[in-house]
């Protein structure tokens, strides 16, 4: 009797130990029992939890990888050809002249190239977007009659342009080289020391023009071109008449060709450091209403040519957020 009290004490510690090996089945116990045979486990199974897919959230931004090794694409600047073409303020005679390696290649006219690093950094670089500058929105230009005997003018620079005109009571003539005004004439002098430095013999080829000269100007250009030019401004239009723009050619390389050579292209990259911008630069037409000029050239005064350091395509319209 006692041997069949432990018999049965052996088959019930059998018993427990199957069903904790796996895991409370009683299928799977009756299987061993059946088989006699358990088999310890050499690992505890561990519950997997499923993985679930991250979905973005609506609205959230995706960004596709790019390979360091993908080609790009970069477009071309509009290029501007210099034949036949009679810019704004010049004369008939007063064409492209070719002159060695300079001279304008047959391809077109390539983008002044901007200022480097070094020079951005000697006085400091943009502070403020476009977009940012254009928010402040101007006030309209709703002068009439007599209220254009003085220039439109945003947050203290003067616009005169086909959108904003000057009656022919508002021109006169300033102080400085060429009738230009006495601030104009002091950052030429500096600019045009700075380019002797480096080589470059830099000469104003006109400066201040009166109501009448323009007239003049104006309609010589329009029995050349049509009446669709886009060259000569209007009388009333040109930035002459305020005595704060300057054109500027070095030896005989003028108007188009100033623009290629090594003297424009130091200035185009350089004259923001005196308060200059290029007026009108290339492939900007629909926003100034003139065609390239890499020879015309504005003062608006050092802090506000800042902007322009970095991106010399930039026109004033779109710095004053009037475009």
């Amino acid at each position: 009797m006692q041997l069949v009290r432990v018999l049965l004490k052996l088959l019930l510690a059998q018993f427990i130990s199957l069903l904790l090996t796996v895991g409370g089945a009683p299928h799977l116990v009756l299987e061993a029992l059946r088989s006699g045979t358990a088999a310890a486990p050499s690992q505890t199974a561990v519950p997997q939890t499923p993985q679930t897919q991250e979905v973005p959230t609506v609205g959230q931004p995706t960004f596709a990888p790019t390979s360091a090794d993908s080609p790009t694409t970069a477009e071309s600047p509009p290029q501007t050809s210099p034949t036949d073409s009679l810019p704004e303020g010049s004369e008939p005679y007063d064409t492209p002249i070719a002159g060695g390696a300079d001279s304008p290649s047959p391809t077109g006219l390539p983008t002044p190239t901007s200022a480097s690093p070094s020079e951005s950094s000697a006085s400091g670089s943009p502070t403020a977007s476009v977009s940012a500058r254009a928010a402040t929105k101007a006030t309209a230009d709703v002068r009439k009659g007599a209220q254009l005997d003085e220039p439109y003018t945003v947050r203290g620079i003067v616009v005169v342009s086909k959108d904003h005109l000057v009656s022919k009571n508002y021109p006169k003539k300033g102080p400085g080289v060429d009738g230009v005004t006495a601030e104009t004439d002091a950052a030429i002098t500096a600019m045009f020391a700075a380019a002797k430095k480096a080589g470059y013999t830099l000469e104003v080829s006109w400066g201040y023009r009166s109501y009448e000269e323009q007239e003049k100007v104006y309609k010589r250009n329009v029995t050349a071109l049509g009446p669709d030019q886009d060259q000569a401004a209007p009388p009333g239009a040109s930035e002459h008449h305020t005595g704060l723009a300057v054109d500027i050619h070095s030896g005989s390389y003028r108007q188009y060709a100033f623009g290629t050579s090594k003297a424009g292209q130091w200035v185009a990259a350089n004259c923001w450091k005196y308060g200059f911008i290029m007026r009108y630069p290339d492939g900007k037409t629909d926003i100034t209403g003139f065609a390239y000029e890499p020879w015309h050239f504005r003062y608006i005064g050092k802090a506000d040519a800042k902007a322009f350091a970095d991106d010399p395509s930039l026109t004033l319209e779109e710095y004053l957020g009037i475009a």
